[in-house]
Parts: C-alpha cells; sequence; structure tokens
C-alpha cells in the first residue's frame, strides 16, 4: 500500500560522473563513497556485495541501504536510497550517433516506435536512448535486467520534446567524501543540491507521470510529488532526464516493494569519481 498523504517523500539520489580508466572501478568506487556520506560514516565502513542474481548490495554500515549502479562508455551512474520500501534501477548513457529508428521498429513497443518515427530526424538518437535507458532502469529495479521482454517493456511517452531541464549541478565540496575521511551529513541526508531552494525540496509535481522537472526547476534536479506507475505495472515509475550539457542521459526507477510510495523525490547531480 502507498504511504499516507502528508508524510515525506521517499528521497533517491542519484550521482553521475564521467570517467576515463576502469568504470567498473570507478562505479564501485562511487557507490562506496556516496553511500558512506549518506550514511554519515567513513568509506572504509561501507563495501559492496552482490545478490545471487548479480544485484549489487552494500553491506557492512550500508546494509539495508537500497543502491543501482551503471557503468560504461566513459560514465558511471549511481543510485541510493535508505528506505526499504523501494528498490532501484539506473542507467547512464552517451548521447550518441545511432540506428534510432531501425532498432526502434525491431525492438520497442509500437506505440515507442511511432512516438519516435514522428520526431525530428535529429532528435530520434536522443529520444531513443531516453528512453533505453528507462528501460534498462526499471529492468534493474526489476531484478530482470532486459530479460522477459524488457525491450519492449512499454514506458511512458511525452506529450512534447525535448521534455524540460537540461545540463548539470555540481555537488558541494565534500560530498561524496573522499577515500582518506568524510565529512557527515544533515541528519535528513547528504548535503543539498545547490541551487535547490528550501521551498521545492519535496519537489515539483509529476509531468505525464514522469520524473521530469519543469523548467524552472534547477538544472539536473528531478522529483515528482505523486509518481504515476508504468503501464501494466502498478508499482513501478520511471523517470530520464539529460545531463553534462546533454552529453548523457540518465534514467531511474524505482519499485515499491509494498505498492508503489504516493510520495517520492529524486535527485540527479554530478560529483567526482576515480577508479580507486
Amino acid at each position: 500500500m502507498g504511504e499516507q498523504p502528508g508524510l515525506d517523500p521517499v528521497p533517491v539520489w542519484v550521482l553521475w560522473s564521467e570517467v576515463d580508466g576502469d568504470a567498473r572501478l570507478a562505479a564501485r568506487s562511487l557507490a562506496v563513497r556516496s553511500a558512506a556520506g549518506l550514511l554519515g560514516v567513513g568509506p572504509s565502513e561501507v563495501w559492496v556485495s552482490h545478490a545471487a542474481s548479480g544485484r549489487p548490495l552494500l553491506d557492512g554500515a550500508g546494509r539495508g541501504t537500497r543502491v543501482s549502479v551503471s557503468h560504461g562508455r566513459g560514465a558511471v551512474a549511481v543510485a541510493l536510497c535508505r528506505s526499504p520500501r523501494v528498490d532501484l534501477g539506473v542507467d547512464v548513457e552517451p548521447v550518441r550517433p545511432l540506428a534510432a529508428l531501425a532498432v526502434a521498429r525491431g525492438y520497442l513497443a509500437p506505440a515507442e516506435a511511432d512516438w519516435l518515427g514522428g520526431l525530428a530526424a535529429v532528435e530520434r538518437d536522443r529520444a531513443f536512448l531516453w528512453l533505453w535507458t528507462q528501460k534498462e532502469a526499471v529492468g534493474k529495479a526489476l531484478g530482470l535486467g532486459l530479460r522477459s521482454g524488457g525491450m519492449s517493456r512499454p514506458m511512458p511517452l511525452p506529450t512534447a520534446w525535448p521534455p524540460p531541464g537540461n545540463g548539470g549541478v555540481a555537488l558541494p565540496t565534500g560530498w561524496p567524501p573522499s577515500d582518506d575521511g568524510h565529512r557527515p551529513p544533515p541528519a535528513e541526508g547528504p548535503p543539498p543540491i545547490a541551487g535547490l531552494a528550501p521551498s521545492l525540496a519535496k519537489g515539483p509535481p509529476s509531468i505525464d507521470g514522469l520524473l521530469q522537472p519543469p523548467t524552472e526547476w534547477p538544472p539536473s534536479a528531478v522529483g515528482l510529488v505523486t509518481p504515476i506507475p508504468l503501464p501494466g505495472d502498478p508499482a513501478t515509475s520511471s523517470a530520464a532526464v539529460f545531463v553534462g550539457d546533454g552529453r548523457h542521459v540518465v534514467g531511474v526507477a524505482v519499485r515499491g516493494t509494498d505498492g508503489l510510495p504516493e510520495r517520492v523525490s529524486v535527485r540527479v547531480a554530478h560529483c567526482a569519481a576515480d577508479a580507486g
């Protein structure tokens, strides 16, 4: 069942970075440092393990904190949430040339392929990746990946393209903490994202059921008050936002373990990552 009206939204944090070198190691480091900062402990007190299914888990002081990780093609992303009531999925992809329409006709739901075909040709690669990252994120939240028809799993489609919101927001110095120390965050979680007004901390209303920021929302800060479930899946909601001046797109999915929470807030921000 969902949360009662008036309760604070379930907070989800998504951190992403461009990386050189081993993206897998960079993603693991980012997950550990970010979780340590969220929990107010040293990075040595948190480590990453894996479930039998391969899903990443946080252990040590991070046990019970939900995590999802994405890495590859020069970028990494980590999603975190302290609530046991949700499972998470995240995916990050660089915006790049693709045979978007051909792939969509072969693998996506027919309505999605038709929507993509109706866009200007110059926008199709971006729009395809916007959908792809959500499908990847939903698959991770479900624990299925893209198996069991994941590519054809329908996503909500926006009524206008491109969706509002673009750019990147840097986290304050000290978040995530360095490997040789940490800065305990406030009791309510990590430091606020630069430019996020306190009065907007609970997130803007949803747009077409998606976790998209309206134009007045700070770039790369994403949120919604009432998530709208995916078609045919009342426990899951997804989102995607362009970051890094439009060079990358980050998809995120939230699945309620006991029904989709009535209020969810998601913040997406750029931060430093390393391969240490």
